[in-house]
């Protein structure tokens, strides 16, 4: 498999040096991660480039990425930086970070295996929703300006409701609520 996919990386850099494009190959790691060891398919795809760089999500706040050079050649590698993507812009945090890549990598392991499960974007819709509506009702709009202050879009926000098995009245003022009691 490694031969087959430097020859196709092999036409992708004669590409670039024939028009002046730049080519970006974008990839996962395996489950567990493990650095550049770990790039899912063949092993030529971290031979083959000139600069891989990997992103993880922080644990502590799932809006926010991290990413780090990993393989630079020619240079040394430099510390990663941090950004999130609100609405269609990335805002970009400009102090360097910290801790390396297999700092956080490791840090991330830990945490993983600390718990069995970290709660996902839906989860803090759902406890969102039960602090804001409960037993009650509330309008759709004041629900969404509070999700937004915590980073949870609107299409979070609706599977949630949907979840919760929220309605909106028909007539009258869009409203969610009240959360319908838990059938056993």
């Amino acid at each position: 498999m490694y031969d087959a996919v430097y020859d196709v990386l092999d036409a992708l850099q004669e590409f670039a040096e024939k028009t002046g494009a730049a080519v970006l190959l974008i990839g996962h790691e395996r489950k567990g991660g493990g650095g550049t060891d770990a790039v899912m398919g063949s092993t030529a795809f971290v031979d083959f480039s000139r600069v891989v760089t990997q992103l993880l999500t922080d644990p502590k706040n799932w809006n926010r990425k991290r990413i780090w050079p990993t393989k630079v050649n020619n240079m040394g590698l430099s510390p990663g930086l941090a950004f999130r993507i609100q609405g269609d812009r990335v805002k970009w945090e400009y102090k360097p970070l910290p801790e390396s890549y297999a700092d956080a990598r490791k840090a991330i392991q830990a945490l993983e295996k600390a718990s069995a499960r970290a709660p996902g974007k839906i989860d803090l819709a759902v406890e969102l929703l039960h602090a804001l509506v409960g037993d009650t009702s509330m309008p759709v709009d004041e629900i969404m300006a509070a999700a937004a202050e915590n980073d949870i879009s609107p299409s979070t926000m609706k599977t949630a409701a949907k979840r919760l098995k929220l309605e909106c009245p028909k007539g009258g003022p869009k409203r969610w609520g009240p959360i319908p009691p838990k059938k056993f």
